[in-house]
């Protein structure tokens, strides 16, 4: 899993994460086949993950990403 921004190279996303914590989610709001893949493989993996950010909209997504998702 990798997470990257524009001003930022990519990089794995565990290197950012305390032991433990969550993997912050950012997804559409169900119903949503791309969001129900992620969590049930989430859960699957036995990785703990913590919905982040939803919207109804990419434009919502796309709106929230400046703000951070905490």
């Amino acid at each position: 899993m990798f997470k990257c921004a524009e001003s930022a190279p990519a990089r794995r996303i565990e290197n950012g994460l305390r032991d433990g914590e969550p993997l912050p989610l950012v997804a559409f709001e169900a119903p949503c086949l791309l969001r129900t893949v992620a969590t049930e493989t989430l859960g699957r993996a036995g990785l703990p993950w913590r919905m982040a950010f939803s919207s109804p909209s990419l434009g919502g997504i796309w709106r929230q990403w400046p703000q951070g998702w905490d």
